[in-house]
């Protein structure tokens, strides 16, 4: 319903992203379906599917839905993926799209002269990671989990802060909206982000980075901060050790 009021005859194309970053939220298989419909026999839409965290799922093992499934989408979408999440190969901007030939043909036209190509010694890296067992994926995302499970514990059990757990990805998306506004310890998220920085030393992301304004909108809080569970358990004990000793001790001395 929400999808409705906000695309019409005009949209061109609609973008998915699930697993989602920031949230982790994933999009069940009735809402794909819902959302084919729509783009298939209400707008006549592209849809571009964003699925690089497709294999980073919970409970580890969970199955994938792509919106390529249903009827007509496979000659309207544009499916990417990449293996900076799967392979842990961030910065080296291996990634790659699938879809209909008159769209990828009109995307390598512009990307050859734009970037060219991946470096070579990525594309061979990329290659090895796809042909070697996969063993170590299926690992890591149950380490993830086991990750995601601490963090939400953690976290979840600071005051003025709400945890949902993720489905999918590395990412905690936190409502802090109980910790920000006017006479209270943050303007905002943005504040907060730079504060637990700078005095916790402790890296996050406001929300206004994924595009969620700050402030408030009517009663509903506006105001989050994400934390990546991509390090140890070690890691994510004492980053919740000095952003809680930061919030709540004003004695506090991160070392």
């Amino acid at each position: 319903d929400d999808l409705k009021g906000k695309i019409n005859k005009r949209t061109k194309m609609v973008i998915i992203n699930s697993p989602h970053n920031p949230t982790g939220e994933i999009i069940g298989k009735k809402d794909l379906e819902e959302i084919a419909y729509l783009v298939v026999e209400e707008y006549d839409s592209l849809v571009m599917s964003d699925e690089v965290y497709s294999r980073i799922l919970y409970p580890a093992g969970s199955k994938f839905e792509s919106i390529l499934q249903f009827p007509g989408m496979l000659e309207r979408t544009i499916m990417l993926d990449c293996h900076s999440k799967t392979y842990a190969m961030p910065g080296w901007r291996f990634g790659y799209g699938v879809g209909a030939p008159k769209y990828i043909n009109a995307i390598s036209e512009w990307i050859t002269n734009t970037s060219a190509c991946v470096p070579g010694f990525v594309q061979k890296a990329g290659i090895a990671a796809m042909e070697r067992d996969q063993t170590c994926v299926d690992e890591m995302v149950k380490e993830f989990e086991r990750r995601r499970d601490l963090t939400v514990k953690l976290f979840d059990g600071i005051d003025d802060i709400y945890c949902p757990e993720p489905g999918g990805a590395f990412y905690a998306f936190l409502d802090v909206g109980e910790l920000c506004g006017k006479g209270k310890k943050f303007k905002n998220s943005t504040d907060m982000q730079e504060k637990i920085l700078h005095e916790a030393f402790v890296s996050t992301l406001s929300g206004t980075h994924f595009g969620i304004k700050n402030g408030y909108e009517k009663t509903e809080p506006k105001e989050y901060i994400r934390l990546a569970y991509t390090v140890s358990q070690e890691e994510i004990k004492e980053g919740h050790r000095r952003i809680s000793d930061y919030l709540f001790n004003s004695h506090y001395n991160s070392l």
